[in-house]
């Protein structure tokens, strides 16, 4: 006699995804609870094809990192002021290798787009005229645009 009731989805042999996306990286079970948590929302605010397998060890240092950071803005906060240059060097440090592990991971917006596609954005990119004149702009006799005030 067969199994009763509904088939599992690993006896059925479907994919998890029907739609084609892979799965979500998962943390490693090394990290802490908190770096566990940085790992699950750098993840999930990325775009679903943006990480592979192999990006796990670099979110996960980016996660880790995080946390240090997190920790030692804390503790520069409450630093004496004989301690502070230390606390904030360590902050400045901190910050340099969360940001190269950023752009590595193309999480920043210099990364993932071409310098070529921001141009061509930026000189598409025109304000209307009506929108320019609710602003208060108006166009002087030479046909400059007045200076901001």
């Amino acid at each position: 006699m067969g199994q009763r009731g509904r088939k599992s989805k690993a006896a059925n042999g479907m994919p998890p995804h029907v739609d084609g996306r892979p799965d979500r990286l998962q943390p490693p079970p090394h990290l802490s609870l908190k770096q566990q948590k940085i790992f699950d929302e750098i993840v999930a605010t990325a775009p679903p094809h943006q990480f592979s397998a192999s990006d796990v060890l670099l979110v996960s240092s980016l996660a880790s990192v995080t946390a240090l950071l997190q920790d030692a803005t804390k503790a520069a906060a409450r630093a004496s002021d004989k301690t502070r240059p230390a606390r904030i060097k360590t902050l400045a440090e901190l910050s340099k290798i969360q940001a190269a592990l950023c752009t590595k991971l193309r999480l920043t917006p210099q990364s993932r787009m071409s310098q070529i596609t921001a141009a061509r954005q930026a000189a598409a990119h025109r304000p209307s005229a009506y929108d320019l004149m609710r602003r208060g702009w108006d166009i002087d006799d030479d046909g400059q645009w007045p200076q901001s005030s």
